[in-house]
């Protein structure tokens, strides 16, 4: 059986190198990862979903005030089923760069249109 990865990412503030769908209702899917950006060293993938920041349902606006702040976030993800996920067993607990996978089940039906 297929399962998606919920996979989170950490974050500075600054350019992230995530361009988000310009199809509407589809703003939260990545449509390009800019190479060498945060989001590509960090191993982003086109085709994943971002569904939180910050422990919070993600939203364009909220991924705005990050960028333009001061503060370290963390998105996560849904890696859509057969895609390349870019898991590192780099740093411990607490060190910047670390990266948290947490396997899920997939829907029967697929809410992406």
């Amino acid at each position: 059986m297929f399962q998606d990865k919920m996979v989170r990412k950490n974050f500075g503030p600054g350019h992230l190198g995530i361009h988000p769908s310009t199809d509407p209702g589809r703003g939260n899917i990545v449509a390009h990862v800019t190479e060498s950006s945060q989001a590509d060293k960090e191993g982003v993938r086109k085709g994943w979903k971002m569904v939180m920041i910050d422990g919070q349902t993600f939203s364009l606006l909220d991924l705005k005030e990050k960028l333009n702040g001061n503060l370290d976030y963390t998105i996560t993800f849904e890696a859509k089923k057969g895609a390349r996920t870019s898991i590192s067993e780099r740093g411990s607990k607490g060190e910047e760069g670390q990266q948290e996978v947490v396997t899920v089940k997939s829907p029967k039906k697929s809410t992406f249109r």
